[in-house]
């Protein structure tokens, strides 16, 4: 709603309009509600009513499908994360372990009687008052599946059933000094912040599954039960920047709380794609990527160092040292993307590397043969 309407002035205003509707969320923080509309009402007839700010659809989030892993407690990958980011030197030259820092985690819930989350001195995580698991709530059961067909029963248990909160939560602050691993790596697996505590925000049923309304309602109570930070390892790709995640996002960010988001696993949909939740101005959105190598493709043209991806054909590197490199330009400046044939007009590019910025996606198909 715009500022000055509350809760009791919407549903006036949506009765006055005839708009027979159910109430699913409401927020306080976001000044708003998710409804389920029972009339013939689409969302531009809501977006009329005088007092509405904004209208979206009520979208589906999905947990990423878990992989095995192939690597072994010993490999070079799995002990040399806190290294590659410099993690290690937090915890020895600055001595900063989270201590005193309380994270929310969005997700699918946290076992929180894993060793990992043991309070000191404990063989066993638990949850409430003197565990590392302070607060939580589940807000939709364990059925729950994303649909309309099957409600959301909330209760006062966070626990984790499909495992990927879980396994965020220990990329946060698990803390595996006590479990027994084989074989023996050559450090403890302890995550970034290993003295933080929790609160469990379970959002997704057991089949991994959640809607955009649940999550902002999670958002405002990790706010409410005062966590420092919240991470959303939530995946979901539309690249736009104002969905209510992202809006209320920055009104808890503006209230001190710190917004942490996942970018997502939609790089195959195109190298800027990022998942929606992290994309507002004042939140933190994380990639990661494999720790135990990298490849970085470049070439030096007009004194300037460029990085270039692989042919999707070949995914070989090229060999720049016998060849010419022919720059497609979209005036004297600059170098165009390479799908306008006309650019070609006058150049022999015969076995020679053309420089075009962009990739072949952007060309339509009577151009994109210019472009590979």
């Amino acid at each position: 709603y715009e500022p000055n309407v509350s809760h009791s002035d919407a549903y006036g205003k949506l009765k006055a309009h005839n708009v027979e509707y159910k109430v699913r969320n409401e927020y306080d923080i976001f000044n708003g509600v998710s409804i389920t509309v029972k009339s013939d009402h689409n969302g531009q007839h809501l977006a009329n009513i005088p007092g509405v700010k904004n209208v979206w659809p009520i979208t589906v989030y999905s947990l990423a499908k878990t992989v095995e892993s192939s690597a072994n407690a010993t490999d070079p990958e799995v002990i040399s994360g806190h290294q590659m980011i410099g993690v290690d030197i937090l915890h020895k030259t600055y001595n900063l372990t989270g201590k005193g820092i309380k994270i929310g985690v969005i997700d699918s819930g946290i076992d929180y009687r894993h060793p990992a989350f043991a309070a000191k001195g404990a063989t066993a995580g638990c949850f409430g008052k003197n565990c590392r698991i302070t607060h939580g709530w589940n807000f939709v059961g364990d059925a729950y599946d994303g649909s309309s067909n099957i409600l959301p029963e909330p209760n006062a248990d966070p626990m984790d059933c499909a495992g990927h909160g879980t396994h965020v939560a220990g990329i946060i602050g698990g803390n595996a000094l006590n479990i027994q691993i084989s074989p023996k790596p050559s450090q403890p697996f302890i995550g970034v912040a290993p003295e933080v505590t929790f609160g469990a925000y379970r959002v997704f049923g057991c089949g991994g599954y959640t809607q955009s309304d649940v999550v902002l309602a999670a958002m405002e109570r990790a706010f409410k039960d005062g966590m420092d930070v919240v991470n959303m390892s939530i995946d979901g790709g539309s690249g736009y920047r104002l969905t209510p995640e992202a809006v209320l996002g920055e009104k808890l960010i503006s209230r001190g709380m710190a917004i942490v988001a996942a970018a997502g696993n939609n790089g195959n949909d195109g190298i800027w794609m990022v998942s929606e939740i992290g994309l507002g101005d004042s939140s933190t959105s994380v990639a990661s990527f494999n720790a135990d190598h990298g490849a970085y493709h470049g070439f030096k043209y007009g004194s300037v160092h460029r990085p270039y991806s692989p042919s999707a054909n070949s995914n070989l590197p090229i060999s720049l040292s016998p060849r010419t490199i022919v720059p497609i330009l979209a005036n004297p400046i600059f170098v165009s993307d390479g799908c306008d044939p006309s650019l070609y007009n006058g150049l022999d590019v015969t076995d020679k590397i053309v420089f075009v910025i962009g990739d072949s996606t952007r060309c339509d198909n009577d151009a994109r043969w210019k472009c590979n």
